[in-house]
């Protein structure tokens, strides 16, 4: 699997790419040609652990998962990069369920229970 930097604008093109094999990773020799953004590991941290409650209870909703780990782990006193787009985090928590659903809605095997329903008219 082949990984180059996200940096990829028409004003900055980023060279640094690097290759895995299995649990090995290589890198180029190319080093970056922009500056970091501070604060961009915490944003990252912030995400893995907005998946990891996504999956953890499904009857959540994904808003109110998002404001959880904003409150709980933003810091408003650090760099704007250390704090991920909400609306971007809302859409993650989602993709990461829709994982977990069934992509065949035609399962049949599931337990019918019989209930008798009496209509009064």
């Amino acid at each position: 699997m082949e990984w180059r930097c996200a940096v990829r604008g028409k004003a900055n093109t980023c060279p640094v790419d690097g290759k895995q094999r299995r649990e090995i990773f290589t890198f180029s020799h190319h080093s970056h040609t922009h500056p970091s953004m501070p604060g961009s590991l915490i944003a990252v941290k912030m995400k893995s652990m907005l998946k990891t409650l996504a999956f953890g209870d499904m009857f959540v909703s994904a808003p109110a998962t998002v404001d959880y780990i904003l409150h709980a782990y933003a810091d408003p006193w650090k760099p704007e990069h250390s704090r991920p787009v909400s609306s971007k985090t809302v859409r993650i928590c989602n993709r990461a369920r829709q994982t977990m659903r069934p992509s065949d809605s035609h399962d049949l095997s599931f337990e019918v229970i019989s209930v008798s329903i009496i209509i009064i008219l």
